[in-house]
């Protein structure tokens, strides 16, 4: 029996006219079949096709209204495009439409190209024209931006022309657009902004904002995270003001999106500052420097917005710049710009000091001397100064004025130094452990930090500093400043606990301890001096962590104590015996383990007394009372 399967294979085969001929016997046979109807329209596509390439269009015309005949589910939309493509082909007047797409097939993109803008002359009102005039366009550009030296002139001409189009936005041809015009960024003569405007950057899709995974593994950033920086670096270059309203909300999404990229913060203040809007670029400043207290390029950040309001606070942040760690080619900049404030205030040797540091690292780097340093070397002052060995007392006596904006109103907390460590993936980007204390939690805050960001050398594990710092908007607590602290003993914002020894394996060198239901855990022997026995009540200092097993916590200090454990946790017991296979359980419900019973010859009915512990049962999960100390056993 005849299946549009076959017609199908036939088309595949070229055979056209035998497929046709099929496809209108199964039509006929079943009018209704959705398959059926689906093999005779692509059948009659293929014979307007033909009909159109030897310039019969009476006949594409006359299967053109076959295909409007046709009950075709509106729901395909692969076959809806394809008739309504094929539907327009049967119009002679647009025989330059197929001529074109020939065209661009057989790899003649200019010549295509010409074609489309003819046939849209033609038929201006047709969006897949459009479409398609778009992606010859974005063709014939990929010699032209793909060129090492882009020529200007017609580079531009081309993103106009595509511009003007009226296809589809936001798409990927809309997109791959984006990605020439960023080719042309810095150029004289084009002005980037001025083109996302007409592109719009509300056309960015999610891919755009994805980054791109190049074929050697390496990762590169997305074009939206590129153009949007681009944007706002031309636009401070040029001074562009008029345009820094339309890029900043799209600055301000890139920054949740790329919270790495400081240079999109950086442009962010400094184009706040071009449009005179100082004090929104001042708190700006102000609250990116608290989470990149230890980055140089905040603290000058600040310093430039600062020196129209404040010279002397910009004085400080400069000096809080120059103590953060810095490529020395980065650092050339902020350099020169303390120079000039040093030159104001007499501080020549200083000065000298800053201006020869910066020559220094360009001449390094083989970049050219700037006119502003030759200038310096050339003055009188520079000749008859002799620079001083280093600033470093300078700065550190300078920084009280840009620590205070930031954290004068701010408290100090109490904290201690946990211990150094690596991670297995990063085993040179050694980490510290800092333990806080905060205002109405028991439990001291645990973070962890570079190791390379503060000064810990001279501490040792478990002594005290100080720091400030608060909850940022993602809840999660940013550390801006750390200082020593005298402490009479270690971890001493830690609270002592009061806990028991119900467990030794004296195998593995460990004891168990517990302290309530929520708290227990492990005393490794060598950690400590004592000589841990079941039973000794000892008290407690434990940091908590949380691992795959839930939560858990490490013993900082363990001493000995007279104090008692809660008496929900420990209690003496003298109660009758049970005994079952080996094992004990008292009237009042507290198991005595098999080790116990064997060692005091516990038997059915006997009276026994001691002490007993809050225990979890792990296969129950249910927590009951155990057994860890006979005091007596009364046999009848």
């Amino acid at each position: 029996m005849l299946t549009s399967k076959e017609v199908f294979a036939k088309r595949k085969e070229g055979n056209i006219v035998e497929a046709y001929n099929m496809a209108l016997a199964l039509v006929d046979n079943n009018p209704h079949d959705e398959w059926n109807i689906k093999a005779l329209a692509y059948c009659i596509i293929d014979m307007l096709k033909q009909a159109v390439n030897i310039n019969d269009f009476a006949a594409a015309q006359n299967f053109a209204s076959d295909l409007n005949g046709l009950n075709i589910d509106q729901s395909d939309e692969i076959l809806i495009r394809s008739v309504n493509s094929a539907k327009q082909l049967s119009d002679p007047q647009k025989k330059i439409i197929s001529e074109a797409k020939a065209l661009s097939k057989q790899g003649r993109h200019n010549e295509a190209l010409n074609a489309y803008r003819t046939a849209l002359q033609r038929f201006p009102n047709d969006i897949a024209l459009h479409e398609s005039l778009g992606w010859e366009l974005y063709r014939v550009g990929k010699l032209m931006f793909e060129a090492e030296n882009i020529d200007l002139y017609p580079a531009k001409k081309l993103l106009a022309e595509y511009i003007r189009l009226q296809n589809e936005r936001p798409s990927l041809l809309h997109s791959l657009f984006l990605r020439y015009a960023d080719k042309l960024i810095g150029m004289e003569g084009f002005n980037l902004v001025t083109f996302l405007k007409l592109w719009d950057l509300n056309n960015l899709t999610q891919e755009d904002y994805q980054p791109y995974a190049a074929d050697n593994g390496k990762t590169y950033p997305s074009i939206a995270e590129k153009v949007i920086q681009h944007a706002a670096k031309d636009a401070l270059h040029k001074k562009q003001t008029a345009d820094v309203a339309y890029i900043l909300p799209f600055i301000d999404k890139a920054i949740q999106k790329f919270s790495d990229n400081f240079w999109l913060i950086y442009y962010k203040a400094k184009l706040l500052h071009l449009v005179g809007q100082n004090d929104a670029a001042f708190e700006f400043s102000i609250s990116v420097t608290k989470t990149k207290v230890n980055e140089y390029w905040a603290w000058d950040l600040l310093a430039e917005i600062l020196l129209d309001i404040d010279r002397e606070k910009a004085f400080s942040c400069y000096c809080k710049a120059l103590l953060c760690r810095g490529e020395d080619k980065f650092l050339a900049n902020v350099r020169i710009k303390f120079a000039e404030l040093l030159i104001a205030k007499s501080m020549y040797p200083e000065a000298k000091y800053e201006i020869d540091k910066a020559i220094e690292s360009r001449e390094k780097e083989g970049w050219k001397i700037t006119e502003v340093l030759m200038g310096y070397q050339n003055s009188d002052w520079y000749t008859n100064t002799t620079a001083s060995q280093n600033n470093q007392n300078l700065y550190r006596n300078n920084t009280e004025l840009a620590e205070t904006l930031l954290f004068d109103s701010m408290p100090w907390l109490n904290a201690i130094v946990g211990d150094k460590f690596t991670l297995p993936n990063k085993p040179n980007k050694p980490r510290r452990k800092i333990f806080i204390a905060l205002a109405g939690k028991e439990t001291p805050l645990e973070m962890t930090v570079p190791e390379n960001k503060y000064d810990f050398k001279s501490l040792s594990v478990g002594e005290g500093i100080k720091i400030k710092g608060e909850v940022d908007q993602e809840n999660r607590f940013q550390i801006y400043l750390i200082d020593k602290r005298v402490i009479a003993e270690k971890w001493d914002i830690f609270q002592e606990q009061i806990g028991i020894v119900d467990h030794i394996n004296h195998e593995k060198k460990i004891a168990h301890f517990i302290v309530d239901k929520n708290i227990n855990g492990i005393l490794r022997f060598s950690d400590f001096s004592i000589k841990f026995t079941i039973g000794d009540t000892l008290a407690f200092r434990l940091s908590t962590y949380k691992n795959d097993k839930g939560v858990r916590h490490t013993v900082l200090t363990c001493r000995e104590t007279k104090e008692q454990p809660k008496s929900n946790v420990v209690k003496q017991f003298s109660d009758s015996v049970r005994v079952s296979n080996g094992l004990g359980f008292t009237n009042h419900d507290v198991f005595i383990d098999r080790s116990l019973v064997e060692h005091y010859s516990i038997e059915e009915d006997n009276v026994v007394a001691g002490m007993a512990v809050l225990n979890y049962n792990n296969k129950r999960n249910t927590w009951g009372w155990k057994a860890i100390l006979i005091d007596n056993v009364e046999k009848y």
